[in-house]
């Protein structure tokens, strides 16, 4: 039997009210009234609510209200959500636990910067910029979230880092000398601003 929306009300209280992406997306919500309500909707509604919140820098709010309301006797469907954002936080102090590099160069890195908006998109693009740096074997970032202090969050960067040198050897094949015999060597640390040095040999057989 088919469902049919007939209500929706999504509020959103707090600061986050007038962003203008939230305010946007209030005005044309992806379910309308008289469409039907498919499996999954109402709880794409709710994750949508919080992400647009929380990508806004709206980190400590939550939901005051969320029910789905089922009329068996019409088959219609009422939705009211009610989320409140709360205060917009931003980044705090970070503190970048590492001991083999300039701390200068390593927060060259970082996306963000001290008082920008709190965004779990630039946490996750700064893990990416650190991991593939070639310096660091594991990369841990932590939001102190038990320490906001005036609405900024602490953020932890806890690096590890790689081996200093590494040795490779390679086979391959070229097609006008033959087998190949690679050998490479890296130093990811000649000094503590990030240079390196690196050297390729190949040989091949006698002709």
């Amino acid at each position: 039997t088919r469902v049919t929306v007939s209500a929706i009300d999504v509020v959103i209280k707090g600061d986050a009210r007038d962003e203008k992406e939230v305010s946007a997306w209030l005005k044309n919500l992806p379910v309308k009234i008289g469409s039907p309500l498919h499996h999954g909707q109402y709880e794409s509604l709710k994750h949508k609510v919080e992400a647009l919140v929380v990508e806004n820098g709206y980190i400590k709010g939550g939901f005051t209200e969320n029910k789905l309301y089922i009329n068996k006797q019409d088959n219609t469907a009422q939705i009211k959500l009610v989320y409140d954002s709360g205060q917009r936080m931003v980044f705090g102090g970070v503190a970048v636990q590492q001991e083999i590099l300039d701390d200068g160069f390593v927060k060259k890195f970082l996306t963000f910067k001290d008082s920008d908006i709190y965004s779990s998109e630039q946490l996750a693009k700064t893990h990416t910029a650190l991991s593939q740096s070639g310096y660091f074997d594991s990369v841990d970032i932590r939001s102190d979230m038990d320490n906001i202090q005036d609405n900024r969050v602490p953020i932890t960067i806890k690096l590890t880092e790689k081996k200093k040198s590494h040795y490779g050897v390679g086979v391959g094949f070229d097609t006008d000398i033959g087998p190949l015999l690679n050998f490479s060597y890296i130093n990811r640390r000649i000094n503590r601003y990030g240079h390196f040095f690196t050297a390729n040999l190949d040989l091949s057989p006698v002709l």
